[in-house]
């Protein structure tokens, strides 16, 4: 899936995996490509920093999809959709049948989906944010 795309063909796998017997609606996974699919949100990764009192105008702006990309969610106790999609068994195991997964992303000049959210791309350390050290989840799942 390309951009938005991406997130919703990750999302649509959780629904049509079978954990079962390991298939997606009955046919052995092969391949999952995803292009410039901002996987960790945008949160952390706009281009232009946006202060967090401001986050919430992604979902003035864009409803739903805004507050997913930002990382934010309606319940206090909850955690975004994009941080259930990327610790939760429902969201993984699917990846996991796929025999090859890539996710492609632009190195430079995409100012909707920077580098970073598309290709899961930090320096070694300084993953504070994010999901690439289990110990960073706290801080990715904080609003």
């Amino acid at each position: 899936g390309n951009s938005l795309g991406g997130l919703y063909a990750r999302y649509a796998l959780a629904l049509l995996f079978n954990p079962e017997d390991g298939l997606v609606c009955g046919v052995e996974a092969g391949t999952l490509v995803t292009t410039a699919s901002p996987h960790l949100g945008v949160r952390s990764f706009t281009y232009l920093p946006v202060p967090q009192p401001l986050h919430v105008l992604g979902g003035v702006l864009v409803g739903r999809t805004g507050d997913d990309l930002f990382l934010r969610t309606p319940e206090p106790d909850h955690h975004s959709l994009l941080a259930r999609m990327g610790l939760d068994a429902l969201f993984l195991a699917p990846l996991a049948a796929f025999n090859r997964r890539r996710a492609y992303a632009n190195l430079s000049g995409d100012f909707l989906v920077p580098f970073g959210t598309a290709a899961f791309a930090v320096r070694e350390g300084e993953a504070t944010w994010g999901l690439l050290e289990q110990r960073a989840a706290a801080s990715f799942l904080a609003a």
